[in-house]
């Protein structure tokens, strides 16, 4: 049985499926394919709130913004969204007594994002070994997921890496 799933979209629903969009690179792109995946993501998360801080981190961007949005969940994702919903509530009982379909897809797809951000980043490093040095593959791993996550507390560190860089080209 396929669930169709609609909402009132915001400028979060359309930040994260923009973002989104830009890293999966499964070939089915579509609304129904990215939540049927984002879904089968989510049932593997063990504590909520870590998703709800990436939520509340995430950045406003100037995508268009539809009014409501509709997808189309597969049989197996349908299957998972009550259990998924309920370990929403549970973890975040203290905060919201009801979970409503935004909300919902917003923590899904941003549970997704990182998911898909993660993986980006793994793409042909080599895993250190608990070291506390670092290959190339990882400063770069590293820089790339400093720019992606663009947090204002990584700017000083950001620009501190820019001045290296720059004094870097200038020297070579």
């Amino acid at each position: 049985m396929e669930n169709m799933i609609s909402w009132k979209s915001n400028w979060k629903h359309a930040a994260l499926e923009y973002q989104i969009r830009e890293l999966d690179v499964a070939q089915d792109i579509s609304r129904s394919a990215i939540l049927s995946r984002a879904i089968v993501e989510a049932d593997s998360v063990a504590d909520w709130k870590l998703v709800r801080e990436k939520l509340m981190s995430l950045g406003r961007m100037d995508t268009p913004i539809v009014a409501s949005m509709q997808a189309k969940a597969d049989k197996v994702s349908s299957e998972m969204l009550p259990g998924i919903r309920s370990r929403i509530l549970e973890d975040l009982k203290d905060d919201i007594e009801r979970l409503r379909t935004p909300y919902l897809i917003q923590l899904i797809w941003v549970n997704y994002l990182a998911v898909l951000k993660k993986k980006a980043l793994n793409v042909g490093a080599e895993k250190a070994v608990e070291t506390h040095d670092l290959n190339a593959p990882e400063i770069v791993g590293l820089i790339v997921e400093m720019i992606i996550y663009n947090r204002e507390s990584d700017a000083d560190t950001i620009n501190e890496i820019k001045n290296i860089l720059i004094k870097w080209r200038a020297n070579k």
